[in-house]
């Protein structure tokens, strides 16, 4: 689990922005959309809160 944070909190900013938006829809892609960048372990709410923790994304 570790790793997978890892991997969302260094993934580049746009590709953060548009995984956050997918999860924040509640989408039955986001599933698909984690595995994608290659989060497997890690929940859709948790792949939130780790992204949320990121300096880079501004948070409205």
């Amino acid at each position: 689990r570790i790793k997978e944070g890892c991997i969302l909190l260094n993934i580049l900013m746009g590709s953060a922005i548009l995984l956050q938006e997918t999860l924040n829809n509640n989408t039955s892609a986001s599933i698909e959309v984690l595995a994608d960048v290659g989060v497997h372990k890690i929940s859709a709410k948790l792949a939130l809160k780790v992204l949320a923790t990121r300096t880079d994304i501004i948070h409205v």
